[in-house]
């Protein structure tokens, strides 16, 4: 088959030397320009998009292995849940006006998801010392912790810092961020709830 318009000519010869010419012409046209590829990592519970230029006419069919299609896949881009860590596919198929389909992919690495173990809600009483508590499995390569607010916080780099509340009555909510190497995040919650010291009274005769 011919990669570009081509035009083929044909001559026949009878007997008698008579010839007689015809010719056809082999229109070819083009394809959408698609290439496969690698594309950088995804952190698990990302959404990513994914786009294939300005294509007039063009009609695309996206699909993937390992994620979830957010919304439509019938447009020029599409948004996509990687919910799966590990390798995973991206699939696209282009249609020019006149029917010709170029099909591609795009190879993600998702990486793992950060799994974050903390202590449960906690009540206190005032001035007392608590320990926050929070430890993390899952990621890539080191994984670096951060609480908020890092008020009365004896560190708040520290997976298990301290706290000592001072007012009662109140409830406390600190937000555990864990970060893996590749800048990919979890968040939990703790929350200490505070109440009063009792009241003792004396009565001396």
């Amino acid at each position: 088959y011919p990669t570009v318009t081509t035009t083929y000519y044909v001559t026949a010869t009878d007997g008698e030397l008579c010839e007689k010419s015809d010719s056809v012409v082999i229109t070819v046209n083009p394809r959408a320009i698609v290439a496969s590829r690698n594309d950088p990592d995804q952190c698990f519970n990302s959404i990513a998009t994914y786009t294939m230029g300005n294509y007039p006419g063009h009609t695309f069919d996206w699909s993937v292995s390992g994620g979830v299609i957010q919304g439509v896949n019938t447009k020029d881009s599409v948004k996509i849940l990687w919910n799966r860590a590990g390798s995973d596919t991206v699939f696209i198929s282009v249609t020019t006006p006149l029917g010709c389909v170029t099909s591609a992919k795009i190879i993600v690495n998702v990486n793992p998801k950060i799994i974050i173990t903390k202590a449960a809600d906690t009540l206190v009483c005032k001035d007392s010392l608590v320990q926050l508590y929070a430890s993390a499995t899952g990621g890539t390569g080191t994984l670096s912790y951060s609480w908020f607010p890092i008020g009365g916080l004896s560190n708040p780099n520290s997976p298990n810092p301290t706290f000592r509340p001072g007012t009662p009555n109140t409830t406390y909510k600190f937000e555990i961020t864990v970060t893996d190497s590749k800048g990919c995040k979890n968040i939990d919650t703790q929350s200490i709830k505070i109440r009063d010291n009792p009241f003792i009274f004396v009565n001396v005769p």
